[in-house]
């Protein structure tokens, strides 16, 4: 189920290890399927895969679609999921997710919805670009003032903001329709501060890299199924389920590279043209 990485099992204390994990698209039937995956099971293999690999963890990122089916239900799956790595987890909503619903159930210090988070020489802005019955995303006012706001408050630490939908097209038409809308409200705030290092999404069920000048922009597989890039339709990729694994160094250097599972789900409908 494993596979190799570059990321040491020793590393300076100053340095931070940190997942992001995204798109499990639970149910509150743990039974439940997306294109005939069982997204519970795949999404236990994912955490056990991080279990494994990354003992000095210090926290997850799980970065929307966090559940499928609206339940609340379902986040509860997710907090029982997690609580074997015993670190903290930080979720934020995407488009699959009912924003009030998931505030009221990830209620634990353990698995939590928060604005922003501080340690050693990094911060982490968490965004919600989630619009109640769409698929599309947008940053509301609200947002796009809470990250000015905590770009300005830790000027020194370097900063790795995160939020659900794309801030920039990856090439697949039908994805990038349903694209962060006002992408230029965001880039304007992040063009202005030094600090900003790393530009992180779910949302696409692909990974993703690319570089915009010194800001880094990544996107990761999802824990269940995973979408063929550069198809201007809706397709299937043939690949297994995955995460991303970040070394953030003091200086502000990162390292990161994609990890999947050693096969793909059982039952995965490679042919189907949409959900």
């Amino acid at each position: 189920m494993t596979a190799s990485h570059n990321l040491p099992k020793d590393r300076p204390t100053d340095d931070l290890c940190v997942l992001q994990i995204t798109d499990p698209h639970l149910f509150a039937d743990k039974d439940g399927q997306l294109l005939g995956v069982n997204t519970y099971n795949t999404l236990q293999q994912v955490i056990q895969l991080a279990l494994d690999e990354f003992p000095l963890l210090d926290f997850v990122i799980v970065s929307g679609d966090l559940v499928h089916d609206h339940s609340a239900k379902g986040y509860k799956h997710l907090q029982e999921l997690f609580s074997v790595l015993n670190v903290p987890i930080f979720c934020l909503p995407g488009n699959h997710d009912e924003s009030h619903v998931m505030h009221l159930q990830l209620d634990s210090l353990a698995c939590c919805v928060k604005r922003d988070f501080q340690l050693k020489n990094w911060s982490f802005v968490f965004l919600d670009s989630s619009i109640a019955g769409s698929e599309k995303g947008f940053l509301k006012p609200a947002e796009l003032d809470a990250l000015q706001h905590s770009l300005e408050s830790h000027p020194l630490q370097h900063t790795m903001v995160v939020l659900h939908h794309q801030a920039i097209h990856v090439g697949s038409t039908w994805i990038d329709n349903m694209a962060l809308t006002n992408q230029a409200e965001l880039f304007t705030i992040l063009d202005a501060y030094s600090q900003v290092r790393a530009l992180v999404w779910g949302h696409i069920h692909q990974a993703f890299q690319h570089q915009r000048a010194s800001l880094q922009l990544f996107g990761t597989p999802s824990t269940c199924v995973q979408f063929k890039p550069g198809e201007d339709k809706f397709q299937i990729d043939a690949l297994a389920p995955g995460l991303r694994w970040f070394k953030l160094s003091a200086d502000g250097r990162i390292e990161s590279d994609v990890m999947r599972l050693h096969q793909l789900p059982e039952n995965l409908q490679i042919g189907s043209i949409g959900y």
